[in-house]
């Protein structure tokens, strides 16, 4: 099992993605129930209740990102920094780089006291590692081109590591991800690591550069479901006190009206089935599926609509 994480089979099967069909049938499910609902309770009750559906999307959508930001900037970066400053000592950078580059397949022993003195002198950390690494034997032990992916790598390592001990799994592979795509990120920190007495600024830096993104989207989902939820809950109670108690509309034209303004409320709410989806993952502990999530990528609709979630910033 990846990761090693253990599963109960269905679970196994859907993350898989062999049981992929279920996302887009409980989408199909969903249209298909609103569309019936909204034809049975009439025209006036569907256009209220679709119009507080339509508001209750585009109020969570536009009103989370400043809630988000505000409850990160207030409370949590501030605790981050705190738990930053618990994880960053005078050797973390050291004994963690020394460590990656022993994992390489270059049978390399790093000497501590030689590697710090090789970057606190440094201008170019990679390639004054690569002239490192490559004389600790005397001997070439990778070209330029095969050594330099390996050490972005160990630099991605060194970034999950130091975040992932006390923040938010997410957060640490949010921002190793991105270490990996622009390693001057983790380049631009080595100096800050390198401080022996004051890791603040490594903290701060961190925050400000490698986390803040992860930890503002985080906020967006879990703000962005209590007002959806919200709005949605005062739609439906409006919609029951307003109109006639009629059953259904006379008249095929009508029915088609309201089955079309109950496909429209069964979207509103499978948007917000893939925002609780995207929620699970990033509050859970299965970082395996932060980034793929094999059972969605094969389905046909519901994919489309997670995908927005996902590119929600």
């Amino acid at each position: 099992m990846k990761g090693g994480i253990c599963r109960e089979p269905t679970a196994e099967l859907i993350m898989n993605g062999n049981l992929w069909w279920i996302y887009d049938g409980l989408a199909a499910v969903v249209l298909i129930v609103f569309a019936i609902i909204t034809i049975k309770r009439g025209l006036i009750k569907g256009v209220v209740s679709c119009v507080g559906f339509i508001l209750a999307a585009g109020i969570a959508v536009s009103a989370s990102p400043a809630i988000a930001g505000a409850l990160y900037g207030t409370a949590a970066k501030t605790a981050n920094i705190k738990e930053l400053n618990k994880t960053i000592d005078d050797n973390t950078l050291i004994d963690e780089l020394s460590l990656e580059m022993e994992n390489m397949d270059y049978g390399l022993s790093i000497d501590d006291v030689k590697l710090r003195k090789v970057l606190a002198k440094a201008d170019d950390y990679d390639e004054e590692l690569f002239k490192f690494a490559n004389n600790i034997y005397g001997r070439k032990v990778a070209e330029e081109e095969e050594f330099m992916p390996d050490l972005h790598k160990a630099y991605s390592n060194i970034t999950r590591t130091i975040i992932g001990k006390h923040l938010s799994k997410y957060a640490a592979e949010s921002a190793a991800q991105k270490v990996l795509e622009k390693p001057s990120l983790f380049t631009a920190m080595i100096p800050l690591l390198l401080e022996t007495e004051d890791h603040s600024e490594a903290a701060e830096y961190i925050c400000d550069n490698l986390v803040d993104e992860p930890y503002n989207y985080s906020f967006r989902l879990i703000a962005l479901i209590a007002l959806m939820a919200a709005v949605l809950v005062f739609a439906l109670i409006m919609a029951g006190a307003i109109g006639r108690n009629d059953t259904m509309e006379p008249g095929l034209g009508r029915h088609l009206f309201c089955g079309i303004l109950g496909l429209i409320k069964g979207a509103a709410v499978v948007f917000l089935i893939a925002v609780v989806i995207r929620a699970s993952v990033v509050y859970g502990t299965k970082t395996e599926l932060m980034n793929e999530y094999p059972a969605i990528d094969r389905s046909y609709a519901f994919k489309y609509v997670y995908d927005i979630v996902c590119g929600l910033k």
